[in-house]
């Protein structure tokens, strides 16, 4: 019996992993009922899953915040722009489908769906990049185009994971709340399947030419691991 409290057995691990994701599900949560906090907070999702849940290295509130806050001032203003542009496209979509008609509504609704799957695609790809790595803003969004092109199947799961959670989000919070406690994790269980391996390949390159994680002719804008 005594074999089953201690700290190594499968069972305690087990419920502490468990433990690890409510406790990173939960600061999620907590740090995005502002809305205007969520990409931080994505930031701080990314890192914490990968580094306490996954590879169990550090203490979970201490990773959460200390990837928020490294990356709160780049994160924050990013979430905005982002934001409202998926905001506009809504209402520009709304305002098309109910007020035009004809082919100037399917021209109307196709390019605001484009801007909207765009956005959504660099939602899912700047804020774990941004959990990864220093880089200035402009590389930022560099780094994210170049990827979502370059890996058109991942930028694909990306899109649809992003659309998946979003609902999954709404869906949950209507009909079944106790599984926004460990929604978060999985999400970005299923981004770093995605995107790990993306990420390898940067650091690969790094480690090899020793120069930043992505090709860049200006030294000022190169990204370097936060590990």
């Amino acid at each position: 019996m005594g074999r089953f409290f201690a700290p190594d057995s499968k069972p305690m691990l087990f419920l502490s992993k468990v433990f690890d994701i409510l406790i990173v599900s939960i600061l999620f949560l907590l740090c995005s009922i502002p809305v205007i906090t969520i990409g931080p907070a994505l930031c701080a999702l990314y890192y914490t899953t990968r580094k306490i849940v996954t590879r169990r290295e550090g203490y979970v509130v201490r990773t959460f915040f200390h990837s928020f806050r490294i990356n709160f001032l780049q994160a924050f203003p990013i979430w905005l722009v982002l934001l409202v542009v998926a905001l506009l496209m809504g209402v520009n979509i709304w305002y098309s489908a109910t007020h035009f008609q004809g082919a100037f509504r399917i021209a109307m609704l196709a390019f605001y769906f484009a801007v909207l799957i765009i956005d959504v695609i660099l939602i899912g790809y700047i804020f774990p990049i941004l959990s990864r790595f220093s880089c200035t803003g402009k590389m930022l969004f560099t780094n994210a185009v170049t990827i979502s092109i370059t890996h058109l199947g991942s930028t694909l799961g990306v899109l649809v994971l992003q659309i998946a959670f979003y609902f999954s989000i709404a869906f949950f919070f209507a009909v079944f709340p106790i599984a926004l406690f460990v929604l978060p994790v999985c999400y970005a269980k299923l981004q770093q399947l995605l995107l790990e391996r993306i990420f390898a390949e940067y650091i690969d390159e790094e480690s090899e030419e020793g120069s930043g994680e992505t090709d860049s002719s200006d030294s000022s804008d190169e990204a370097v691991s936060q590990e």
